[in-house]
């Protein structure tokens, strides 16, 4: 027997319509084909090892059937995967695709079949091996048409007639067989990928495009670059492959790290369909990357007194100093909180680990802070430190630093209060990293020994880091406290409620649902769908409200609901379970009258009725029951008075008749009694 895959495609070439063949996925091969203007070209790829072993031993064969003559025609001869020797005459093999193809047909097995035979192991190791090979010839001749040819899993039909349709059949000889259609479209032309944005990173570009619907349209992407919008080149040296989409990843990334501060780049990107065409480039966005990475804070400040009229400031350099610091600035002032003026002379050297004030303040205490500035302008300051004679003790390392992070984000934080008669205070600082700059949460010291921060919990740092230090009226800091870690909250949707109940009532759909068992829960959204359209937001209901009533549908029209609770937070449910109504009109026309009787000589049950005054009739539909519930039985027009029933079995209950009728706009009447026959 032969196994079959078959694809239809209409051709139509000077009126420029054509087919993309959706793809087709049989029990042995996927297959895709697609129209062009001169030709149509067919793809396809063994869906196991199985089958393409079957391919490689005896290769496929193409006959095609022209649909409006039924004439059957074979189009190719014998396809076969190429030889070692046709590799290297017929193909570029110093393509990676073309190189990568050719070793996973003709390259060596690491698990031979003797050695896959010895062990249940190695049996497992070889089909693996064998199913890894088959992936990357796919992906290969995705991306080469020379790597398609050379594995057998491409075939170019150009003896094709404008406006005709055709149907393809690829055979393989196989135990089994399958068969598939597609249907023509449009004749393929290259589309761009589309919303493809640049982001700056640090020291980097990073490029993004959504993987819908460009990966429906392409398997991979290459990445271009210039900096004077012309002579782009690649800078994706190998292929980006298109990625499943998901949630949390929902979008192709490119990280371009080989960028220089300052320098502005342009980016484009194309794609490369599973036939190896490229679509057309998109438009071009540009960034220029900007060193933004402050310095690192020197470390252990210190102002010490080295006469009655100077104060020499003293830090020292960070363990790891990178090379684009330029130095550093002293700047002073008479307090804490500023203003501070500069009172080095332009930029110290990145060397350099002190500086002497000549003339500090008179009278009063001196602050300090240094600043470590690089090349491109960014910056760190420290903490101000205070000089004053004769007191220039610190505080004490302030001890027991713990807190609590509440559902809300708010830190609460306490320690212990120091005994220093002098004790002006505490400040507070916080960072998402240990290992990273703290910031100073206080403007000036707190005179007490809690505080109080608030969070942003929406944020992928699960931790946060605080630390304490000490100052005295001199403003002298003492050693910063033990760093305490604490976890952020989890972030927890409330629970969907559940609609009990829907009802037309005074041309309103009434919903009550029941209501969400978070404690937190702020207020209810209410949406409504109707075939053939999207889901719509109708109403906002405030908690601890459980009801909704739909004013806006209209008559004889079916509608579905669901309902989503928001908490305090903003955080949305999943939707309720979704329920449908059929908003039937309040004022239906009244019931026919329905008679019929059972003649036992020809087994026949004449049905006879009469119909109320009736506007506009239309139809009228019967309805039988025979054990399973009254189902949909015949339809007649408006002049239909009677009708014999001579289908039906003798059983037990025997049958139900009721009719109704409808008018030219869908309305309804109410059923008519119910007529039944019984076997006796």
């Amino acid at each position: 027997m032969k196994n079959y895959i078959h694809t239809t495609v209409c051709a139509l070439l000077f009126t420029g319509i054509g087919a993309m063949a959706q793809e087709v996925t049989t029990e042995d091969f996927v297959l895709r084909s697609r129209v062009y203007q001169d030709s149509i070209v067919l793809r396809w790829v063994p869906k196991d090892v199985t089958a393409w072993k079957n391919l490689n031993e005896n290769g496929a064969i193409v006959t095609r059937t022209e649909l409006a003559t039924n004439t059957e025609k074979i189009v190719s001869n014998t396809i076969l995967p190429y030889d070692l020797a046709t590799w290297k005459t017929k193909t570029d093999t110093t393509n990676i695709f073309v190189a990568t193809a050719a070793q996973c047909l003709l390259g060596k097995k690491s698990v031979t079949p003797n050695i896959a035979q010895q062990h249940f192991s190695n049996r497992l190791l070889a089909a693996k091996e064998q199913n890894n090979t088959l992936a990357f010839a796919a992906f290969s001749a995705d991306f080469s048409t020379e790597a398609a040819n050379g594995l057998a899993f491409r075939y170019v039909d150009r003896n094709i007639e404008s406006g005709k349709s055709y149907k393809y059949v690829i055979s393989v000889r196989s135990a089994r067989s399958n068969t598939s259609y597609t249907r023509p479209s449009k004749i393929w032309k290259p589309v761009p990928v589309m919303g493809v944005q640049a982001k700056l990173g640090n020291n980097e570009v990073v490029l993004s495009w959504p993987k819908q619907p460009n990966n429906s349209h392409f398997s991979g992407y290459y990445v271009e670059r210039a900096t004077n919008n012309r002579n782009f080149e690649r800078i994706s040296k190998s292929i980006i492959k298109a990625t499943k989409q998901t949630t949390d990843n929902p979008s192709q990334l490119f990280s371009d790290t080989a960028v220089e501060v300052g320098t502005n780049y342009q980016y484009r990107v194309v794609g490369i369909t599973a036939f190896a065409d490229a679509g057309l480039y998109s438009e071009t966005v540009s960034a220029t990357p900007q060193d933004k990475t402050p310095p690192p804070l020197v470390t252990d400040i210190s102002v010490e007194a080295t006469s009655e009229t100077s104060f020499e400031i003293r830090w020292k350099l960070p363990e790891h100093l990178p090379t684009d610091v330029e130095g550093f600035r002293v700047l002073r002032s008479d307090n804490n909180d500023g203003p501070y003026q500069l009172i080095s002379e332009g930029i110290l050297p990145k060397t350099t680990t002190s500086f002497t004030d000549e003339q500090p303040q008179t009278g009063s205490s001196s602050f300090y802070i240094v600043i470590a500035e690089d090349k491109n302008g960014n910056f760190s300051e420290t903490a101000p430190v205070m000089g004053v004679l004769p007191d220039d003790t610190p505080p004490q390392q302030p001890k027991g630093l713990t807190g609590a992070i509440d559902s809300l984000g708010i830190v609460s934080l306490a320690w212990d209060f120091g005994n220093e008669e002098d004790l002006r205070g505490y400040r507070v600082f916080r960072s998402d990293a240990k290992d990273q700059e703290f910031q100073q949460l206080t403007k000036s010291p707190v005179p007490g020994n809690f505080y109080a921060d608030t969070l942003r919990l929406k944020t992928l740092k699960k931790n946060v880091y605080y630390k304490v230090a000490a100052f005295d009226n001199n403003y002298n800091p003492s050693a910063y406290s033990e760093v305490l870690m604490l976890k952020r909250p989890d972030f927890v949707a409330p629970v969907s409620p559940n609609i009990k109940e829907l009802t037309f009532v005074n041309d309103s759909v009434n919903i009550i649902w029941k209501s969400s068992v978070s404690k937190d829960i702020l207020e209810y959204q209410v949406w409504r769908k109707q075939a053939g359209s999207d889901w719509k937001n109708i109403g906002i209901v405030v908690a601890p409200k459980t009801t909704f009533s739909d004013g806006t549908v209209s008559a004889n029209h079916s509608y579905s609901y669901k309902v989503l609770g928001i908490d305090g937070d903003g955080n949305l449910s999943e939707p309720s379970q979704i329920l449908r109504i059929r908003t039937v009109p309040s004022k239906l026309y009244n019931p026919p009258v329905l008679t019929g009787q059972f003649y036992k000589e020809d087994k026949t049950f004449r049905l006879q009725w009469e119909i109320a005054e009736h506007t506009s009739l239309k139809k009228i539909v019967l309805l039988r029951n025979s054990g399973d519930g009254f189902l949909p039985y015949a339809t007649f027009d408006a002049s239909k008075t009677a009708f014999s029933d001579t289908q039906f079995f003798k059983n037990g209950r025997g049958y139900d008749y009721k009719i109704k009728t409808i008018d030219a706009s869908g309305v309804s009447s109410a059923f008519s009694n119910i007529v039944k026959v019984q076997f006796k």
